[in-house]
């Protein structure tokens, strides 16, 4: 029996490369979510590097616009992660705004890794797509480690 749960708690995260990781508080986790370049979480970055990511979610209402967001968490600190133009969710995402309630969506972004951080210290980001009404559509964590 033990065989049959560790084999149902492994073979998702081997099939996906990392699980999916939610945000607390019952936030909408996304329904996938790949990183290029990374088979296995937590994710090794180093400066300079760029984290692409693509993620599956299921609006639950229609929207004009989608909003994306990411922070950064290291040593117990979060940071809001400047993103400019990516910060239309909606420039990299299939189908494009406007979204309809319940109709899968992927979103893509590239983001840039800068950190003056090395020697593998551990460091989160939190990715967040809110909608027109500012209702959060998917939230999911992103392990790294800072090499």
């Amino acid at each position: 029996m033990l065989a049959y749960f560790l084999v149902a708690a492994v073979l998702p995260t081997l099939i996906l490369g990392h699980g999916i990781i939610p945000c607390p508080g019952g936030l909408p986790p996304p329904t996938s979510l790949t990183i290029s370049g990374c088979p296995a979480s937590p994710c090794q970055v180093r400066n300079g590097d760029s984290l692409t990511y693509t993620v599956g979610f299921v609006p639950n209402s229609a929207s004009p616009t989608m909003t994306l967001s990411i922070t950064s968490t290291v040593l117990g600190e979060t940071r809001d992660i400047e993103l400019g133009p990516l910060s239309n969710a909606c420039t990299n995402m299939s189908p494009a705004c406007p979204t309809v309630a319940n109709q899968p969506v992927t979103q893509s972004a590239t983001v840039p890794i800068v950190t003056d951080l090395h020697d593998g210290i551990p460091a989160q980001l939190r990715v967040t797509i809110t909608n027109s009404a500012n209702a959060v559509q998917l939230c999911a964590l992103i392990n790294l480690l800072m090499m």
